[in-house]
């Protein structure tokens, strides 16, 4: 006997799953200013938090609008001044507000010579 509950059912499951996989990637595409504002935020707490103060103070990071490679991360380029010399660093910083785990920021290539851990 089908007393309408199957309906119910599958509306109820329909809803759940657009809450769980929609919202979020409407959200996310709906932020991308909000994203890049975050990866730049983040990347200058990085550099204060990894360099010496004498080269962060001088450093600059500019990241981009959006994540390109959709890998939760937005791309960045840290201009910063290392040992005299100018050097441009490319990093990655976390591109989600509401999703923030993990590393905030990570360099692309191995970060040597003066260092903080």
């Amino acid at each position: 006997m089908n007393d309408g509950t199957s309906g119910l059912r599958f509306g109820a499951m329909a809803v759940i799953v657009a809450l769980i996989f929609v919202v979020p990637l409407v959200w996310n595409a709906s932020t991308a200013s909000t994203m890049h504002e975050n990866a730049d935020e983040l990347a200058t707490q990085w550099v204060q938090d990894i360099f010496p103060p004498e080269e962060a103070r001088s450093a600059r990071t500019s990241c981009q609008a959006t994540d390109s490679d959709n890998n939760g991360y937005i791309s960045c380029t840290l201009n910063i001044t290392r040992n005299g010399e100018e050097q441009l660093i490319p990093i990655e910083c976390h591109a989600y507000v509401l999703l923030n785990y993990g590393d905030t920021c990570r360099p692309l290539v191995p970060l040597t010579m003066g260092v903080r851990r």
